[in-house]
C-alpha cells in the first residue's frame, strides 16, 4: 500500500496485537491513567480557549480541529507546546487532506504532498521514540505518563517489542483517525449549544470559557 493510505493500514496490521494489549485489560494500567489525563484534558483546554477564542466571533471547526490535535499530541506523545504542535499541524493537514483526494503519485498533486508530509512526520516521530528510549532508561520518563511510552513498554504474548518505525506508523494513523470525528463532534456541540440556549443556560462548565462572547455570537 503506498503512502499516505499506509498509515491506515499500519494501524490495523501486525503487530496491532501489541497496541491491543496497550489498550486493553489485563493492562489495565492504561485504563488507570485516563484518569490522570482529565486534568491534562483541562488545562490544555483551557489554554485553547484563552489563547484561541478571542473576539466576538469565532469559526469554530478550525479551532477544534487545532484543539483536538494539541490534546492528542499532549496524550500520545506528551507534546504540549504550542510551537511544536504547531509544527506537526501544517504538515498533518496536508496528510489528512491527501488521504482523501485520488491517489495520484505525481509532482504538485495533493497525493505526492500527502506522502512528503508523512515522511516528515514519521521522520519526527522517530526522533521523539528514540529519545523517549533514552529517557525511560535513565528514568526521566514514566512507562504511563502517554501511549507512546505504553507502546515502547508493553510486549506482545510472545514477548516481543514493536520496532520503532511500526510505532511511528501506529501513533501516525491514531492521530488520523481521531482527528477529524473529534473535531466534528466538537464543532457540532458548539453549534447545538449556540441553537438551544435554554440547553447551554444549563451547563455551567461553559460559564468561564466566554468572557467577551456568548455561544450565540459564534459563527461556525
Amino acid at each position: 500500500m503506498t503512502p499516505p493510505y499506509s498509515v491506515l493500514y499500519m494501524v490495523l496490521t501486525p503487530p496491532y496485537s501489541v497496541l491491543y494489549n496497550v489498550m486493553t485489560p489485563p493492562y489495565s494500567a492504561f485504563t488507570n491513567a485516563l484518569q490522570q489525563y482529565i486534568g491534562v484534558m483541562d488545562t490544555i483546554s483551557q489554554r485553547h480557549f484563552d489563547s484561541d477564542w478571542v473576539g466576538s466571533e469565532v469559526v469554530v471547526f478550525p479551532l477544534t480541529k487545532r484543539y483536538t490535535f494539541w490534546l492528542a499530541c499532549r496524550l500520545f506523545i506528551n507534546i504540549d507546546d504550542p510551537n511544536h504542535v504547531a509544527k506537526f499541524a501544517d504538515p498533518f493537514g496536508i496528510l489528512a487532506a491527501g488521504i482523501l483526494s485520488i491517489p495520484i503519485d505525481l509532482p504538485g498533486t495533493p497525493f505526492r504532498r500527502a506522502i512528503k508530509a508523512s515522511e516528515f512526520i514519521r521522520k519526527e516521530l522517530l526522533a521523539i521514540i528514540k529519545q523517549r528510549k533514552v529517557d525511560l532508561g535513565d528514568g526521566k520518563a514514566s512507562p504511563t505518563q502517554d501511549i507512546l511510552s505504553h507502546m515502547l513498554v508493553t510486549s506482545d504474548e510472545n514477548g516481543n517489542f514493536m520496532k520503532e518505525a511500526d510505532i511511528a506508523d501506529k501513533i501516525l494513523g491514531l492521530l488520523v483517525g481521531g482527528h477529524d470525528t473529534a473535531s466534528s463532534v466538537c464543532a457540532s456541540i458548539v453549534m447545538f449549544l449556540a441553537e438551544l440556549p435554554h440547553v447551554y443556560q444549563r451547563v455551567p462548565i461553559f460559564g468561564h470559557i466566554t468572557n467577551s462572547h456568548t455561544l450565540s455570537d459564534t459563527v461556525i
